[in-house]
């Protein structure tokens, strides 16, 4: 995939990497955007601070979350969360990153960040069924 690619082509591929096993494709992926980032003349494409800020934790995180490591998704997510937008993509497709920082809160045990997640969620839409799939979860933890 060329490394000028837009960031949500990538955070699209690293997943579907991720959700078919294949490790591999999705270290490659994020291998060539951290090389996009280190040539510096790059920096100067308006793909660069993108793939930078937004981009390249997106995809980090994802591939964290099928190796298991939830808490890493939590910590490289949550501090980027206001930012989703920035990728661009659709309404579902910064959802699916959204319910991955939920759903990786909910395995690592971190009731707390779940709680005020899914209060969120609920808020801005309070009869989805997985909002609401998701609330129960939560609680009987």
């Amino acid at each position: 995939m060329n490394s000028t690619a837009p960031s949500r082509i990538k955070e699209t591929s690293t997943l579907a990497s991720v959700a078919s096993r294949d490790d591999d494709s999705a270290e490659k992926l994020i291998a060539t955007m951290r090389s996009f980032l280190e040539n510096e003349h790059n920096s100067s494409q308006t793909n660069y601070s993108n793939t930078r800020d937004v981009g390249l934790p997106i995809c980090s995180a994802i591939r964290s979350f099928g190796r298991g490591n939830y808490r890493s998704v939590i910590d490289t997510l949550l501090p980027i969360r206001s930012r989703l937008h920035e990728f661009g993509g659709s309404h579902a497709q910064r959802d699916v990153v959204e319910r991955t920082i939920l759903e990786a809160s909910i395995r690592s045990g971190q009731k707390r960040v779940a709680e005020k997640l899914i209060q969120g969620r609920l808020a801005d839409r309070p009869l989805s069924t997985y909002n609401l799939r998701k609330s129960k979860e939560i609680l009987a933890c």
